[in-house]
């Protein structure tokens, strides 16, 4: 797809991206511009490369999921050892208080500020098989110390064998 995603603010300080294929896809691939289901169990793998440069402790980014359309989310991975960098506990404020996520306090080479490479992320979907899902990555910043922010590039879901 030449352009999956769609951003837009939420409010002031937290902007979100949403991916959702122009056709159905049931926890599938998109090969080529067609969509393929999964059976239930199969083992469906979402695959990014990112860089993330924020306050750690305090801002962030996080992949969300979608089973109703959009309806509601519901964050990915907060069981995934080592899938974000580090658990939230400064800002009650913020959407991710208490949640793990990404802030690039774990960024290779002595954290984001020395390196800005990105880094390859992999998660499981399996869970999602038979299930039209929807991701959505979210980044949330206060107003007080503003670093690079979130860039995010080749995101694929692929379902091994489809």
């Amino acid at each position: 797809m030449t352009r999956p995603w769609t951003g837009r603010p939420s409010n002031g300080e937290f902007f979100d991206f949403e991916w959702k294929p122009s056709t159905a896809m049931r926890h599938g691939v998109s090969r080529s511009n067609s969509s393929r289901p999964a059976n239930r169990g199969a083992s469906a793998r979402v695959a990014f490369d990112h860089y993330i440069c924020a306050e750690p402790d305090w801002d962030g980014g996080a992949l969300y999921t979608s089973v109703d359309n959009g309806s509601t989310w519901q964050i990915f991975g907060q069981n995934s050892p080592q899938f974000y960098d580090r658990q939230h506990w400064n800002n009650q404020a913020s959407p991710f208080y208490q949640k793990w996520v990404w802030d690039g306090s774990n960024q290779k080479g002595g954290g984001c500020g020395a390196n800005k490479s990105f880094t390859h992320v992999e998660g499981d979907l399996s869970s999602f098989g038979g299930q039209d899902v929807m991701l959505r990555f979210s980044f949330f910043s206060d107003d007080f110390i503003e670093l690079d922010g979130w860039y995010i590039d080749n995101v694929m879901v692929t379902v091994p064998g489809s």
